[in-house]
């Protein structure tokens, strides 16, 4: 702990109420403060708040990230302790895993290795991410292949439904800042540039929307912004900046009334956290003021059952898509049942896709991930850039928007007359066309920006809409 540390708890420990040690509820909120490093509980109507039990000697000294297991226990991410602490429910603190450089956020995978996935700003000298390695105690670190050199200086990642990772990542796409998609083909661009700036921050919310934290944004006002999707050339929407907001730099998703996502913000200039409904925009403060001094991250204790998979949930048996017996009590997978999971993709109100990821549960608790055919542009191209042929290769955001354009006219021809539909479907076309040609084109000349085999993954893809809209 900092030397101004014993003064600043105890006078914020009688200002705010008392809590049973290690009592964390599920949908509290977790904060750490980078100055103090302490982790501070609160709930989230700000009702309740206490200082997490500290150890005698402890570990923490400048915490940067953190996620919540649902049995309570605390991985945080400490750039000066370069690596990953655990905290437990009665607040001991162990080295849980070494060998970062620069930790700036972490996530919880859903194996059963307890896999935990660092956003490292430092490693190599020019950032990436690093899986921990089970064998050892405290655990290793080691660096994830994500294909491309897209990742910049990562600050924050987090996982979706679908087991892959998104990250923010302000020095993404050379330098521009941008929002990344980290899967089995590699890493790929979400989002970059404008409205974006200096992305920070990136939690998942229901239906597969990511909110984004940007203390760059608006000319460093700062804002806090929603994706539609973790599929490359996904809608942006700004849903708040200014008012409470000062320098918001991490987030996390919990329930509000209704069932909905409520955006948690922690916010060191305004020394507190706001909450956001993502909906209207309309901020609330949380709390602010002592003990945090300088809240840098944030965190809900998982909810089983509210329809948000998160901490080390593998499922939830509220959330889109869950069918059969697959997901217990626990929010764990039921091996055995034969059953599935359907994970659909969300998207901007004005395009609609069709592509359904079913995994099927078998002995022994393996996952058989089945992706069913593309009907939409985006969805074929998303498909064809996951494939074998373009592993480690992506093309470029206005590329990708090119796709996204034309799902929006499909779509709004589905709702008109034959004849107005079909002057939508020809300009489509157009736009589909276009975008095969800037595909070819990719892949030729002396440094060609995709292989030939993705480009024709592509084009195939791409055909297989045309042919659907017949004209």
């Amino acid at each position: 702990m900092r030397p101004c540390a014993c003064l600043v708890l105890c006078l914020a420990l009688a200002s705010i109420s008392a809590r049973d040690a290690g009592a964390l509820a599920p949908g509290d909120l977790v904060v750490a403060d980078r100055l103090e490093a302490i982790l501070v509980s609160m709930r989230p109507d700000g009702g309740m708040a206490a200082v997490l039990p500290l150890p005698p000697v402890p570990l923490l000294a400048s915490p940067s990230g953190i996620a919540v297991t649902g049995a309570g226990d605390v991985l945080v991410a400490d750039d000066l302790v370069t690596g990953v602490v655990l905290v437990s429910t009665s607040g001991q603190q162990s080295l849980w895993a070494t060998g970062a450089v620069g930790p700036a956020g972490l996530t919880l995978g859903t194996d059963a290795a307890a896999t935990v996935y660092v956003a490292d700003a430092d490693v190599h000298g020019t950032g990436g991410l690093l899986r921990s390695v089970a064998g050892a105690s405290p655990r290793g670190l080691v660096l994830l292949d994500v294909g491309a050199a897209v990742v910049g200086a990562p600050s924050a990642v987090a996982r979706t439904g679908d087991g892959a990772l998104v990250v923010a990542d302000p020095l993404a796409a050379m330098g521009v800042g941008a929002v990344l998609r980290v899967d089995e083909g590699g890493a790929h661009v979400i989002a970059s540039g404008d409205p974006l700036v200096s992305p920070s921050g990136v939690a998942v919310g229901r239906h597969g929307v990511l909110y984004v934290a940007d203390p760059g944004a608006r000319r460093g006002l700062g804002g806090v912004f929603a994706l539609a999707s973790a599929t490359p050339g996904a809608a942006v929407r700004e849903i708040a900046y200014g008012g409470e907001l000062v320098n918001p730099v991490a987030l996390a998703v919990g329930t509000g009334a209704g069932g909905n996502d409520v955006v948690y913000v922690a916010d060191p200039a305004a020394q507190g956290v706001i909450a956001i409904d993502p909906a209207s925009g309309a901020q609330r403060v949380v709390f602010a003021g002592l003990p945090l001094l300088y809240p840098g991250a944030i965190a809900v204790v998982p909810v089983c059952g509210d329809g948000l998979v998160e901490g080390d949930e593998q499922c939830d048996p509220a959330a889109e898509g869950v069918t059969g017996t697959c997901c217990d009590a626990t929010c764990r997978l039921v091996a055995g049942t034969g059953c599935t999971i359907t994970t659909t993709t969300s998207t901007p109100p004005t395009t609609s896709r069709t592509a359904t990821t079913t995994s099927t549960i078998g002995p022994g608790g393996f996952v058989t991930t089945t992706t069913l055919p593309c009907t939409t542009a985006v969805c074929g191209l998303e498909a064809a850039e996951t494939s074998g042929a373009c592993a480690g290769q992506t093309v470029s955001p206005r590329l990708a928007a090119k796709f996204a354009k034309a799902d929006r006219l499909i779509d709004r021809a589905a709702k008109l007359s034959p004849a107005k539909a079909q002057v939508l479907r020809k300009k489509a076309k157009g736009i589909l066309k276009r975008a095969e040609g800037k595909v070819s084109r990719a892949a030729q000349g002396r440094s060609p920006k995709l292989s030939s085999d993705c480009a024709a993954a592509i084009r195939r893809a791409t055909e297989r809409v045309i042919a659907g809209l017949g004209v």
